[in-house]
Formats: C-alpha cells, sequence, structure tokens
C-alpha cells in the first residue's frame, strides 16, 4: 500500500467522523432544548406530596387555606417557577407546623 492510499482512506475517516459527530451534536442539542421547559420529575413529586399534606392539614384552617389557595394560583398563573413554589410550601409547612 502506498502513503497516498493511506492518507486518503485516513481523510474518508476522519471527514465521516467529523460528519457524524456534528449531526449527533445538532441531535442533543434539539433534545436539550426541547426539554428546557420540563421541570425536574423529583422536584415535581415532592411538590405535589407537599401540596397534598397541606391540604389536608389545612382543612379546618381558614388562614392556612387562603394563603396555600394563594400560592397554588400564583404557580398556575406562572407567577412563580416550580422551585419558588416548592420552598413556599415549605415555609408555609413549617410555619403551621405540620408533619410530613
Amino acid at each position: 500500500m502506498n502513503v497516498d492510499t493511506l492518507l486518503g482512506a485516513a481523510a474518508v475517516v476522519l471527514a465521516t467522523t467529523l460528519v457524524y459527530t456534528l449531526l449527533r451534536r445538532k441531535k442533543v442539542n434539539k433534545v436539550l432544548q426541547q426539554n428546557n421547559t420540563v421541570p425536574p420529575l423529583m422536584l415535581q413529586r415532592s411538590t405535589q406530596l407537599k401540596l397534598t399534606r397541606l391540604q389536608e392539614a389545612t382543612q379546618y384552617n381558614e388562614a392556612g387555606q387562603r394563603q396555600l389557595q394563594r400560592l397554588v394560583n400564583d404557580y398556575q398563573n406562572k407567577k412563580i417557577s416550580i422551585k419558588e413554589y416548592n420552598d413556599k410550601l415549605d415555609a408555609l409547612i413549617n410555619k403551621l407546623n405540620i408533619e410530613v
């Protein structure tokens, strides 16, 4: 085998690798961009469990129910993020001294 054949084969392999890498990078970036607005599942589950517990605990506490409803409305109207919502649910749990 001569040097020209080896260099040609190396160039083809290099070009193929570069094209494959670029295509994969585009696909990965597209998936990451699509998932950018999806809340983390564990945070979502934790928030749901806290909300359920607060609803049970404030069943006979009108002030607690109003505070909870305000938080729920703010989250549903996208005034606060899920992270902020979760933190405020934690604060309400602590304020009302509720066992989780």
